[in-house]
């Protein structure tokens, strides 16, 4: 997820990222230290409000005047002492956020533009007392948690997430009864805990794995151990296994509605639910042979409970353990891919083996996420540290033994390396989506003002959303190829129905073979002409 947008709203995108440019150019790597320090709230903020800032209006000057005396320059003139100790202390490049002022950005635009250097720039972050007070603090505190940079407090020790928990809780009780917004601050909270709900699943996860490195007996290196482990972590595939036994004793039993590894009274019963609470309302048979971890060709698409026992039966007389799991059609819409490190690629239509072939699409993990979570209009569960190797595939329709739309199919711990895809298209995903739609995807992602476009395929994807409003009530029909053909497609001001312009141009598509097809239908909020370049007349251009 792109923590910065999925928080803050910055007005100046194009600004920000020119200054982070210039930072680039400046720091290289993850090497300095950042200083987190409350400016204009604070314990002198909250004193100060409860006397004083109570009475007076938020937008008036006397407010900005009283607030700059009394809280922004006594705090500023207090962080310069602090600062100047902790420069003695560190060779490192010391980053100041007091000392940088851009007057026209929003809080929004400044929390965004700091979490980016972060990201990108930090290795170390001191928190100076008073930091929980503080909206930008904490969100600082909530970027370095999740890029893995040292949190340090005034002192210089560890400050670990439980207790970073608890002061923003206390500061928010403090505002609370002075009668002061904690809006923002409540959404950090939410944040850090559902990162460390997530933290302690993988934790668990990482326990089970070196568990079952450990394990001696028959069961532990085999494919359903592995999924009946993984169960722990997250949503898999609804499955149940058999032993290379004609008479179909049970392995493992994962099915949404019964407890983990629930004891079926007979395969016909396993099977029958296995079947009935399946989208699709069939399964699949894997094959494998005790001590050869390789399976055999899949079986694919059965819905036969007595066909599926005889073929199961088959399988086990010829000393072959059995997977049945719930059939999950690639061509519903959905993506196939993998995740590692600040990478990921996926693919329609396809398994997560799709990254061994051409045509795959890959992009850095903020930028993936956030877009598939735009296309699909939720949030993959996919927040794995980088040194975790993830394959995973993502639903339109809910299903797997959690019934939500991530479903993962094999997780590893790898060594990872610090490169990062170059983005391009078209490729798999964008031929999906159309070549406009997929570009205006990426400018989105990156932060740069879309206009707000809603986008119609033909394909298994709902009807979505993304951009910014403009504050037209106009709208603008444009035909989205499956790749680019310039100067061929039309575009229509006003509303036209999306389908019959997808039927019009197959028409024409006919008549001209040279055509790319018509995938989807971009509808766009208009934009004031004065921006177009195409309107302004030849001198203004030059």
């Amino acid at each position: 997820m792109n923590t910065h947008k999925q928080i803050n709203k910055p007005q100046d995108p194009i600004g920000i990222d020119n200054m982070l440019k210039f930072v680039d150019s400046i720091i290289h790597d993850r090497t300095a230290i950042y200083i987190s320090t409350p400016i204009t709230t604070g314990p002198r903020f909250l004193e100060w409000f409860k006397e004083k800032g109570i009475s007076l209006h938020p937008e008036s000057q006397e407010y900005k005047n009283n607030l700059f005396q009394y809280v922004i320059q006594p705090n500023t003139e207090e962080v310069k002492k602090k600062i100047a100790s902790i420069r003695q202390q560190f060779n490192n490049f010391i980053l100041d956020p007091t000392r940088f002022n851009y007057p026209h950005w929003t809080q929004d635009d400044f929390r965004y533009f700091w979490g980016s250097i972060l990201e990108r720039h930090v290795k170390t972050a001191i928190f100076l007392d008073g930091w929980q007070y503080s909206r930008g603090c904490s969100y600082e505190l909530l970027v370095c948690l999740r890029s893995r940079i040292q949190t340090l407090n005034e002192a210089l020790n560890n400050l670990e997430r439980e207790t970073a928990i608890q002061m923003i809780e206390d500061a928010i009780h403090e505002y609370n009864q002075a009668g002061i917004s904690t809006h923002y601050l409540e959404q950090i909270i939410s944040q850090l805990k559902n990162d460390e709900k997530l933290e302690s699943d993988n934790n668990t996860q990482i326990k089970v794995e070196h568990e079952y490195n450990d394990l001696s007996d028959s069961k532990g290196h085999f494919k359903d151990a592995i999924l009946d482990r993984l169960s722990l972590t997250g949503n898999i595939a609804q499955f149940i296994s058999f032993d290379a036994d004609t008479h179909l004793p049970q392995r493992f039993a994962h099915i949404h509605g019964f407890p983990p590894n629930h004891p079926f009274t007979s395969p016909q019963s396993a099977i029958t639910n296995l079947i009935a609470n399946s989208p699709e309302g069939t399964v699949n048979i894997r094959s494998f042979q005790p001590g050869n971890p390789k399976g055999e060709p899949l079986l694919y698409g059965l819905k036969n409970v007595k066909d599926i026992i005889d073929l199961l039966k088959q399988k086990a007389a010829e000393n072959k353990i059995t997977i049945v799991n719930e059939t999950i059609d690639i061509h519903d819409g959905g993506v196939s891919g993998v995740l590692i490190g600040d990478i990921i690629e996926f693919s329609p239509g396809d398994t997560p083996k799709c990254v061994d072939k051409p045509g795959v699409c890959s992009l850095p993990r903020h930028i993936g996420i956030h877009i598939l979570e735009t296309v699909y209009q939720f949030h993959p569960t996919l927040n794995f540290p980088p040194s975790w190797r993830v394959e995973f595939s993502i639903h339109p329709i809910k299903r797997g033994i959690r019934q939500s739309n991530t479903i993962l199919w094999e997780l590893e711990e790898v060594n990872t390396s610090d490169n990062l895809p170059v983005i391009n298209w078209p490729n798999n995903f964008s031929r999906k989506l159309g070549d406009k739609a997929f570009g205006l995807l990426i400018a989105d992602a990156l932060g740069l003002p879309v206009p707000f476009t809603t986008l119609i395929t033909r394909n298994n994807i709902p009807p979505f959303s993304f951009g910014r409003k403009t504050g037209s009530p106009d709208i603008w029909m444009r035909t989205c190829p499956e790749t680019p053909v310039p100067g061929k497609y039309p575009t229509f001001y006003g509303w036209r129905d999306p389908f019959q312009l997808m039927n019009e141009e197959d028409q024409n598509r006919k008549q001209n073979n040279l055509l790319a097809p018509i995938v989807s239908i971009l509808a766009q909020q208009a934009v004031n002409p004065q921006y177009s370049g195409s309107l302004l007349t030849p001198h203004l251009k030059e």
